[in-house]
Protein backbone atom coordinates (compact mmCIF):
# COMPACT_ATOMS: atom_id res chain seq x y z
CA UNK A 1 0.00 0.00 0.00
CA UNK A 2 1.64 3.24 -0.98
CA UNK A 3 2.37 5.96 2.07
CA UNK A 4 1.86 9.81 1.04
CA UNK A 5 1.84 8.30 -2.87
CA UNK A 6 5.41 6.19 -2.56
CA UNK A 7 4.95 2.92 -3.37
CA UNK A 8 8.49 2.10 -2.11
CA UNK A 9 8.23 3.33 1.85
CA UNK A 10 11.97 2.63 2.86
CA UNK A 11 13.18 4.18 0.11
CA UNK A 12 11.29 7.45 0.86
CA UNK A 13 11.71 6.91 4.36
CA UNK A 14 14.70 4.85 5.10
CA UNK A 15 16.22 1.85 6.36
CA UNK A 16 14.00 -1.06 7.03
CA UNK A 17 15.11 -1.00 10.89
CA UNK A 18 14.11 3.33 11.00
CA UNK A 19 10.43 2.55 9.60
CA UNK A 20 10.84 -0.28 11.97
CA UNK A 21 11.24 1.98 14.69
CA UNK A 22 8.50 4.69 13.75
CA UNK A 23 6.01 1.32 14.12
CA UNK A 24 5.81 1.37 10.20
CA UNK A 25 6.98 -1.84 9.78
CA UNK A 26 5.64 -4.91 11.53
CA UNK A 27 7.03 -5.70 15.41
CA UNK A 28 10.20 -8.32 14.55
CA UNK A 29 8.91 -11.57 15.39
CA UNK A 30 9.83 -14.37 18.21
CA UNK A 31 10.97 -17.03 16.00
CA UNK A 32 13.10 -14.25 13.68
CA UNK A 33 14.64 -13.39 17.13
CA UNK A 34 15.05 -17.41 18.33
CA UNK A 35 16.60 -18.00 14.51
CA UNK A 36 18.80 -15.11 14.50
CA UNK A 37 20.82 -16.00 18.01
CA UNK A 38 21.02 -19.84 16.66
CA UNK A 39 22.16 -18.18 12.74
CA UNK A 40 24.90 -16.37 15.02
CA UNK A 41 25.72 -19.11 17.49
CA UNK A 42 26.52 -21.74 14.89
CA UNK A 43 28.41 -18.96 12.95
CA UNK A 44 30.86 -18.64 16.52
CA UNK A 45 31.73 -22.15 17.48
CA UNK A 46 27.91 -22.44 19.48
CA UNK A 47 28.49 -19.73 21.73
CA UNK A 48 25.29 -17.50 21.65
CA UNK A 49 25.22 -13.87 21.15
CA UNK A 50 25.28 -11.18 24.12
CA UNK A 51 23.23 -8.34 23.32
CA UNK A 52 25.80 -6.07 21.72
CA UNK A 53 26.85 -8.40 19.27
CA UNK A 54 22.88 -9.88 18.41
CA UNK A 55 22.05 -5.86 17.83
CA UNK A 56 25.45 -5.42 15.84
CA UNK A 57 24.95 -8.52 13.53
CA UNK A 58 21.11 -7.87 13.42
CA UNK A 59 19.81 -4.80 13.60
CA UNK A 60 17.78 -5.80 15.69
CA UNK A 61 17.66 -3.66 19.02
CA UNK A 62 16.66 -4.61 22.48
CA UNK A 63 13.47 -2.74 22.59
CA UNK A 64 12.47 -4.67 19.97
CA UNK A 65 12.47 -7.40 22.37
CA UNK A 66 12.35 -6.58 25.76
CA UNK A 67 9.32 -6.39 27.61
CA UNK A 68 7.56 -7.55 24.35
CA UNK A 69 8.92 -11.54 24.00
CA UNK A 70 11.79 -11.78 27.15
CA UNK A 71 11.99 -9.31 29.93
CA UNK A 72 16.41 -10.18 30.19
CA UNK A 73 18.07 -11.83 26.87
CA UNK A 74 19.15 -14.32 29.05
CA UNK A 75 15.15 -15.85 28.55
CA UNK A 76 15.62 -15.35 24.89
CA UNK A 77 18.76 -17.22 25.27
CA UNK A 78 17.20 -20.52 26.88
CA UNK A 79 14.27 -20.89 24.96
CA UNK A 80 17.01 -20.93 22.02
CA UNK A 81 18.06 -23.73 23.26
CA UNK A 82 21.51 -22.18 24.81
CA UNK A 83 23.00 -21.97 28.26
CA UNK A 84 22.94 -17.67 28.91
CA UNK A 85 26.32 -16.07 28.52
CA UNK A 86 28.40 -16.12 32.16
CA UNK A 87 29.66 -13.26 33.51
CA UNK A 88 33.39 -12.66 33.37
CA UNK A 89 35.05 -12.41 36.88
CA UNK A 90 37.34 -9.64 37.60
CA UNK A 91 40.78 -9.91 37.30
CA UNK A 92 42.96 -9.94 40.72
CA UNK A 93 45.76 -7.33 40.59
CA UNK A 94 48.53 -10.13 40.83
CA UNK A 95 46.60 -12.37 37.81
CA UNK A 96 46.85 -9.52 35.41
CA UNK A 97 50.83 -8.19 36.53
CA UNK A 98 51.52 -12.13 36.24
CA UNK A 99 49.88 -12.44 32.59
CA UNK A 100 51.60 -8.62 31.94
CA UNK A 101 54.74 -10.24 32.64
CA UNK A 102 54.43 -13.66 30.67
CA UNK A 103 53.62 -11.55 27.54
CA UNK A 104 56.75 -9.21 28.19
CA UNK A 105 58.71 -12.42 28.76
CA UNK A 106 57.34 -13.72 25.10
CA UNK A 107 57.85 -10.45 23.24
CA UNK A 108 61.53 -10.22 24.92
CA UNK A 109 59.55 -6.29 25.78
CA UNK A 110 57.20 -4.12 28.18
CA UNK A 111 54.06 -4.92 26.27
CA UNK A 112 52.18 -1.82 24.26
CA UNK A 113 48.22 -1.77 24.46
CA UNK A 114 48.04 -3.06 20.97
CA UNK A 115 50.10 -6.29 21.73
CA UNK A 116 47.96 -7.03 24.65
CA UNK A 117 44.97 -6.56 22.10
CA UNK A 118 46.31 -8.67 19.88
CA UNK A 119 47.45 -11.49 22.47
CA UNK A 120 43.53 -11.34 23.69
CA UNK A 121 42.38 -11.89 19.90
CA UNK A 122 44.51 -14.99 20.10
CA UNK A 123 44.02 -16.30 23.63
CA UNK A 124 40.25 -16.42 24.89
CA UNK A 125 42.05 -16.74 28.23
CA UNK A 126 44.17 -13.45 28.15
CA UNK A 127 42.10 -10.10 28.94
CA UNK A 128 41.70 -7.16 26.43
CA UNK A 129 43.72 -4.16 27.42
CA UNK A 130 41.25 -2.45 29.76
CA UNK A 131 41.89 -4.32 32.78
CA UNK A 132 45.40 -3.40 32.73
CA UNK A 133 43.76 0.54 33.13
CA UNK A 134 43.42 -0.17 36.52
CA UNK A 135 46.94 0.95 37.45
CA UNK A 136 46.48 4.17 35.26
CA UNK A 137 49.40 5.23 32.78
CA UNK A 138 52.22 2.59 31.62
CA UNK A 139 54.69 4.61 33.97
CA UNK A 140 52.69 3.16 37.26
CA UNK A 141 52.16 0.02 35.65
CA UNK A 142 55.84 -0.82 35.18
CA UNK A 143 56.24 0.77 38.98
CA UNK A 144 53.84 -1.98 39.59
CA UNK A 145 54.94 -4.64 37.19
CA UNK A 146 58.34 -3.94 38.80
CA UNK A 147 57.49 -4.91 42.78
CA UNK A 148 55.97 -7.81 41.91
CA UNK A 149 58.83 -9.34 39.62
CA UNK A 150 61.87 -7.92 42.03
CA UNK A 151 61.41 -11.23 44.33
CA UNK A 152 60.23 -13.74 41.57
CA UNK A 153 63.45 -15.37 40.12
CA UNK A 154 61.50 -16.22 37.08
CA UNK A 155 61.43 -12.46 35.78
CA UNK A 156 64.53 -11.09 36.17
CA UNK A 157 64.68 -10.09 32.71
CA UNK A 158 61.29 -8.50 33.35
CA UNK A 159 62.72 -6.59 36.62
CA UNK A 160 65.31 -5.48 33.87
CA UNK A 161 62.81 -4.56 30.93
CA UNK A 162 60.91 -2.17 33.72
CA UNK A 163 64.25 -0.92 34.74
CA UNK A 164 65.07 0.12 31.20
CA UNK A 165 61.78 1.91 30.58
CA UNK A 166 61.27 5.80 30.01
CA UNK A 167 58.31 7.10 30.11
CA UNK A 168 56.92 8.55 26.23
CA UNK A 169 55.76 12.17 26.56
CA UNK A 170 52.11 11.45 25.95
CA UNK A 171 52.30 10.07 29.23
CA UNK A 172 52.85 12.53 31.25
CA UNK A 173 49.41 13.70 30.11
CA UNK A 174 47.55 10.55 31.27
CA UNK A 175 47.46 7.92 28.63
CA UNK A 176 47.16 4.69 29.79
CA UNK A 177 49.00 1.99 28.35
Amino acid sequence: MPVNGHADTATHYGSQETLRSFGAVNMVTKAKILDEIKRIAAANEGTPPGVRKFESETGIKEHEWRGKHWTVWSDALCEAGYVPNQMVMAYGCEELLDMYARLAQQLGRLPTSSDLRLKAHNDPGFPHDRPFRRFGPKSQLVERLLEYCQNREEYVDVVRMCGDYAPHKQETSGESI
